[in-house]
């Protein structure tokens, strides 16, 4: 207990002296503020009707001016624009007063549009919401005046918006200001720092099995570099509104963000196919690629390593990373691949002492980067003392010492200076280039870094050629003989090899040997060569892979996210060898890094003086730019025609087909939420509309629990549960301090209620409340929720809104509280005006209305459960899965064709191309949007069979290896053409396997998807196509084509080019996928049962 208290005062001490203190401090301003102008004696002569001036608090509590600029501009933009609509339909309803029956039918089509805005995009709730109060104010004060239009009205309440907007835009912009532009740098320099640390977890890879430890790393690191691009791309909309001295344009931004993106996903298409590998290479008996290739070829990849550390470095410096020491650190790291040539251990150093705090969290990204660079930048020693000895990422070697007394850390640092054995080293160096070295900084370092990136990989590239074009010409990589035969030509087996006896089941094939049965009966089978010779009866049935996957998959966490493609033992015993594999998929994501990061470093350091961007205009010129336009694109089922060389013909839609599509639309999710919200208020209003509850609603405020409604309403029941809960209990805390703090300064210094004790108090109380929304806003970095409660939210913003909707409601009850009583008792002297207490009560029962409302239609109208929400989503995803490998396949038959002579318009081919692009954004939006309605899901009652949410997350992980799978693959192909010597001697013989690989994996996704929109089980037997044997077979004949082309001139020159490099990438990414439908298929098992057992 003594430790978490102290973790948790240390975790205070480091919030309160952290940049982040200044968001609570200018949310808790703002709210100070404008509690002190509602006690001001002249303020409230503003309004006509001084109740408007508690709508000042909704603007200045939602618009968080403790965010960024960009991000508070954004927000008070939205929610003015929300009040100007609103205004419009104020002046229409109150006109319409005399109307009932048809003002209650526009106040549901104005609920209807804005309530459809706000679950189709949440950047607009602010928007939306604003604009549905301030609609229902023309109602409410219509009948306050006497079913009539009163600008005065009207006009108080757009006075205390506006106010509230001043407020939170005077705070946010002359107090402690803070960019959005800044915010974006920061985190593109968090995000590289992800990135480095992914290319160690490479390189330990590329020499050693990862660890348990470093799998988990990835694993967060994987989820973590998917949040980044979202979270970037979210800032830079929020700078787009900024005005600011800078060195980059909004286009530069924009650029750098494509590029962190693009060097992100080379480095884990580097790390999956490099892991993936070694670990099959674990029990493969063949050992070539750790006794050759990587012994000769380790000193080239540590240069590369070194490089590309270093060029990441420079850009990080760019964006305003402190500067790191790299001379010293990456010269220790050089010198590791020379020590390692001549069996020289690294010396111990000491130096100057520092002091290293033991509090520091283990699980934080930034440490774990750093202890992947002290990894790569030193061996451990130990002395005889017990000390450790180790270099930082910042390049000072440390030494690391433990107080037995009082547990802390300490540290003696000193920069690396050469010791006598680097001496030699460094001699023969010199020997060798004939330059001299000096031994504080190395001449050989000052050629490193991004200027000897390109010549170290094409060197690093060129020995992997040599020793693979060794390998296959001497048939090494699996003893190749000159008689084998491609497996691609050899006969299938007969039905009894494939399939068995059909025995009762329960009995099971291990239970019978097929030899008892009598010789005649046996087929006679004739072995061929390259083809294993015995093969037991139904040996190729997918009978028992899911009871064995699912003894794996149960002891196994949630998923693994990027290297569950790894495959069984039945597997790794049929694939001979891998390193062709390896070696190419390296090779060619390692080349996509390389060219990405050089292109991100070129622009990133070009000298470019500071200047004032304008980035709104810069942005309006972007989407004006004639270049990004194209008026001749072709339309992509035109360009789909194209490529399959099929004659087009527009499809004419019918009336009937029209009107289909439009009650469709109508009949979705969306629009049904945005009915029932429409519903429910209107509903709500009713108590307004009727002449009996009238002066009951008055009386009561209950205008007030419109408000709740439109923020408990949502798409999901669980969503709602949730809701219900943080709302009753945020708005109850609210009024009792506000009840609190009146009561204490009833009646104290000459005041009905003090008010600077009312002020400072509720000060002081909202401390930390808005801690709760600065903070604990942001603290979910892996859960991206689709709704949003702040007025101006990105939708790719992470966030946690059930947080913020708690301090909200608080906030603003307290708020609306004091000022009603300070306004009406003390400005006015309105002695029959309500009494804090009755107040509170009167508030609450509004509160509990419109919960009941809201209960009522959740439950009992079209009710919507998040489980059948999230399988729903679910089947959806995976359908996109289905129609993005339909089109990839087609796509890599026009782009890679079979036939060499057959040639696609480039067009086509790019149009494509590009749609593939864009559905791979759509898909992973899709994704990232099921996560919370894993936590709705869970908050639901059980009542028949409970929910599983690490079941839901296996299959969401599932699909989004699929899409990273797809991913890979598109990005391989491009749109370049393959080089015809290599279509006509590899693509045109392989090509059955890519046929038969994309027709059983669209087979399986479409039973999958089908299985989770109609809540079905599986068939016990699912359809076999040779799923298992298809990366064997291939990787077969493609090493057995690879020795025949590496024998010839031709072949020898065609096989170190990037097209062969990229042909075989694709290749392993579309087979790699297999593992993934046979998980699929387990889980789905898991979810529905057999169909065998539902049968009864």
């Amino acid at each position: 207990m003594a430790k978490v208290q102290s973790q948790r005062l240390i975790a205070f001490k480091a919030f309160l002296f952290s940049r982040r203190s200044i968001a609570v401090a200018k949310g808790t301003l703002a709210y100070c503020i404008a509690l002190t102008l509602a006690c001001l004696s002249d303020f409230d002569g503003l309004f006509k009707e001084p109740q408007a001036m508690t709508s000042m608090m909704l603007i200045i509590i939602a618009g968080q001016p403790g965010k960024s600029i960009g991000f508070t501009v954004m927000s008070i933009t939205s929610a003015l624009l929300g009040v100007f609509l609103g205004c419009l339909n104020f002046l229409i309803l109150a006109k319409l007063s005399h109307a009932t029956v048809g003002q209650a039918f526009y106040y549901f089509f104005v609920v209807y549009v804005l309530a459809y805005l706000k679950a189709t995009k949440p950047a607009l709730f602010g928007f939306s919401l604003l604009g549905i109060l301030m609609s229902f104010n023309g109602v409410y004060n219509g009948y306050l005046v006497g079913r009539r239009f009163d600008h005065l009205y009207m006009l108080s309440y757009l006075y205390a918006y506006l106010w509230g907007a001043a407020i939170v835009l005077f705070v946010n912009i002359f107090v402690f200001p803070v960019t959005a532009e800044k915010e974006l740098r920061e985190l593109m320099v968090e995000s590289l720092e992800h990135v480095e640390a992914f290319g160690l977890l490479i390189y330990k890879s590329y020499t050693t099995k990862l660890s348990p430890e470093d799998k988990a790393i990835r694993d967060s690191l994987a989820q973590t570099i998917r949040a980044d691009f979202g979270r970037m791309s979210g800032k830079l909309a929020e700078s787009s509104l900024e005005i600011n001295w800078s060195r980059w344009s909004i286009d530069d931004y924009r650029y750098f963000i494509g590029k962190t993106r693009a060097i992100q996903q080379a480095r884990m298409k580097a790390l999956i196919s490099t892991h993936s590998t070694i670990s099959r290479l674990e029990n493969d008996s063949d050992q070539i690629f750790k006794t050759t290739f990587m012994p000769k070829s380790l000193k080239a990849c540590n240069r590369v390593v070194i490089d590309l550390r270093m060029g990441i470095q420079e850009i990080m410096e760019q964006f305003g990373a402190p500067h790191s020491n790299i001379s010293g650190c990456l010269w220790e790291s050089y010198m590791d691949a020379e020590r390692e040539a001549l069996n020289i251990e690294r010396p111990s150093f000491e130096g100057r002492p520092t002091s290293l705090e033991d509090g520091a969290q283990a699980g934080e990204l930034k440490d774990i980067s750093r202890r992947l660079a002290a990894e790569f930048e030193d061996v451990d020693n130990t002395d005889s003392d017990g000390s450790d000895v180790r270099r930082t990422s910042f390049g000072n070697r440390v030494n690391i010492t433990k107080d037995p007394r009082t547990g802390t850390m300490s540290t003696t640092t000193a920069v690396g200076s050469p010791t006598e054995d680097e001496k030699k080293l460094a001699a023969e160096a010199e020997k060798k280039s004939g330059k001299p070295i000096q031994e504080s900084t190395p001449e050989i370092l000052k050629e490193r870094g991004m200027a000897a990136l390109e010549s170290d990989f094409v060197e690093y590239q060129s020995l992997q050629y040599d020793l693979l074009n060794k390998a296959l010409t001497s048939g090494a990589l699996m003893g190749i003989a000159d008689k084998t035969q491609l497996r691609v030509h050899t006969r299938q087996p007969s039905i009894y090899e494939a399939y068995g006896i059909d025995y009762v089941r329960g009995a099971g094939d291990s239970d019978h040997n097929p030899l008892d049965l009598s010789p005649l009966l046996l087929p006679p089978f004739a072995p061929v060569d390259g083809v294993p010779k015995k093969r037991k009866a139904g040996s190729l049935m997918h009978k028992h892979s899911r009871q064995k996957l699912a003894g794996q998959m149960a002891s196994e966490m949630a998923g693994d996210d990027s290297e569950s493609d790894e495959y069984g033992p039945e597997t790794i015993e049929e694939i001979e060898n891998h390193s062709l594999v390896m070696v190419h998929s390296m090779l060619f994501s390692l080349g996509q890094y390389v060219k990405e990061l050089s292109a991100f470093h070129a622009r990133a350091t070009k000298p470019k003086p500071k200047g004032l961007h304008f980035h709104l205009f810069e942005s309006v010129a972007h989407k004006d730019d004639p270049a990004e336009k194209d008026d001749t694109e072709l339309s992509l089922a035109e360009a789909m025609a194209m490529l399959e060389s099929r004659p087009y013909v527009r499809k004419q839609y019918t009336w009937g087909e029209r009107i289909h599509q439009i009650r469709a639309k109508v009949t979705d999710q969306t629009s049904l939420f945005a009915l029932k919200a429409a519903a429910a208020a209107t509903v709500y209003a009713m108590f307004i509309y009727a002449a009996k509850t009238r002066s009951w609603f008055v009386s009561y405020a209950l205008s007030s629990g419109l408000l709740t409604i439109v923020l408990a309403l949502a798409p999901t029941l669980g969503q709602s549960a949730v809701t219900f809960i943080l709302q009753i209990g945020g708005s109850s805390i609210g009024y009792l301090l506000g009840l609190a703090v009146l009561s204490i300064f009833n009646n104290v210094g000459g005041y009905k209620y003090n008010p600077y004790g009312v002020v400072s108090l509720m000060t002081l109380l909202c401390i930390p409340l808005q801690y709760i929304m600065a903070c604990r806003s942001r603290s979910s970095t892996s859960t991206c929720m689709s709704s949003h409660i702040g007025l101006g939210s990105c939708s790719l913003q992470y966030e946690h809104p059930k947080y913020f909707a708690f301090s909200f409601l608080s906030l603003n009850g307290a708020g609306v509280l004091i000022i009603s009583e300070w306004i009406y008792r003390v400005h006015d002297h309105d002695y029959l005006f309500d009494s804090p207490a009755f107040r509170t009560g009167k508030a609450l029962t509004a509160t509990a209305m419109a919960v009941l409302v809201c209960a009522i239609f959740q439950l009992f109208v079209l009710r919507n459960p998040a489980r059948r929400t999230l399988r729903n989503a679910l089947a959806k995803v995976t359908y996109a899965n289905l129609a993005y490998l339909t089109m990839l396949s087609a796509f890599v038959r026009a782009a890679v064709p079979a036939d060499p002579s057959h040639q696609v318009p480039e067009q086509a081919v790019a149009r494509v191309h590009k749609e593939l692009k864009k559905r791979e954004m759509q898909i992973q939006g899709d994704i990232i949007a099921m996560m919370p309605l894993i936590f709705f899901s869970s908050a639901e009652p059980s009542l028949s069979k409970p929910f599983n949410p690490k079941l839901i997350l296996r299959a969401i992980r599932v699909n989004q290896v699929i899409l990273d799978r797809l991913r890979e693959g598109r990005a391989a192909i491009g749109t370049t053409r393959i080089d015809d010597v290599i279509l006509k001697n590899f693509v045109t013989v392989l090509s059955p396997y890519r046929r038969r690989s994309a027709r059983a994996a669209k087979n399986i996704l479409g039973m999958c998807a089908a299985t989770l929109n109609a809540k079905t089980p599986l068939p016990e037997d699912m359809p076999f196509l040779g799923r298992h044997k298809a990366l064997a077979d291939l990787v077969h004949d493609g090493l057995l084509l690879s020795y025949r082309f590496a024998n010839t001139e031709e072949g020898r020159r065609a096989a170190r080019t990037d097209d062969f490099t990229r042909y075989w990438f694709y290749v392993v990414s579309l087979n790699s996928i297999f593992p993934q439908l046979d998980d699929f298929e387990v889980i789905l098992e898991e979810m529905f049962g057999r169909l065998e057992d539902r049968l009864a």
